[in-house]
């Protein structure tokens, strides 16, 4: 019980980093008047995301364990496979990202 709570609180703070991070990054990208427009457009991507993830997961979860598609004993591997290769493609889509202040240096040279 005490590794699983050290456990939390690791991934805890580490996703409280992540967010502050995106979040900042996030708010870098565009003019300062749009921010607001962004935060709104991220709310509601954050409450969608919230509501379909667990369909998503239980989904992906019963088909990977019961419907004869991909073996039983495999179906744990095709579950960490597909949100390890969501995870990737949200990283990538991260780092496309430009930086509004590196933009403009770069203009002004």
């Amino acid at each position: 019980l005490v590794y699983l709570s050290i456990l939390n609180g690791i991934m805890l703070i580490f996703f409280s980093n992540w967010n502050a991070a995106l979040t900042i990054r996030q708010n870098r990208t565009v003019d300062s008047s749009d921010r607001a427009k962004l935060n709104g457009l991220a709310a509601v991507g954050a409450s969608v995301g919230r509501g379909f993830g667990p369909l998503f997961a239980g989904v992906l979860v019963t088909l990977s364990y019961t419907s004869g598609i991909v073996p039983t004993k495999y179906g744990s591997i095709v579950v960490y496979i597909v949100i390890a290769v969501m995870g990737f493609f949200a990283y990538l889509q991260t780092k496309k990202l430009e930086d509004e202040d590196k933009e403009g240096e770069q203009n002004d040279k």
